[in-house]
């Protein structure tokens, strides 16, 4: 577990700016890059561990940043998403998932800020092609 002291994307007035900023990160730095994660691997049916970056994850995570805590986290994802080994793999429920042959695998981790050990839930999509995707992440509460 690492600790997230609020500073990670420089100093920022409000919320849109500190969106700004971490999305601009995640397009800079994330997009288009992968991380492994080895518990994901030995679970996936095709033996794939492999977590890309996409713009798609990169517009989910821009429309469900409410809160300060979501858009820190963007800069831990990779670590994040490597390091977690509680993982659950479901089905899609939408029909629109259905139709396109997704699935989808949720991490659980920790993260600490404030002197506080909060919950992460990182959504990972694996598309029809077998290639997994970062979807999305939720904290604390919002998780299930």
């Amino acid at each position: 577990m690492f600790a997230v002291f609020g500073n990670e994307f420089g100093e920022y007035e409000d919320i849109k700016e500190l969106r700004k900023k971490a999305i601009r990160y995640y397009k800079t730095h994330l997009q288009g890059t992968n991380v492994w994660n080895q518990a994901l691997a030995t679970m996936d049916a095709d033996g794939n561990g492999k977590v890309e970056f996409t713009s798609e994850g990169r517009d989910k995570v821009k429309s469900n940043s409410a809160k300060e805590d979501t858009l820190l986290l963007i800069k831990y994802l990779p670590v994040l998403i490597a390091g977690a080994k509680h993982i659950e793999s479901k089905e899609a429920m939408s029909e629109r998932h259905k139709k396109l042959g997704d699935s989808f695998y949720y991490l659980y981790t920790e993260y600490e800020m404030r002197g506080t050990t909060l919950p992460v839930e990182i959504t990972l999509k694996k598309l029809h092609t077998g290639n997994i995707h970062y979807y999305n992440h939720t904290i604390g509460s919002e998780t299930k």
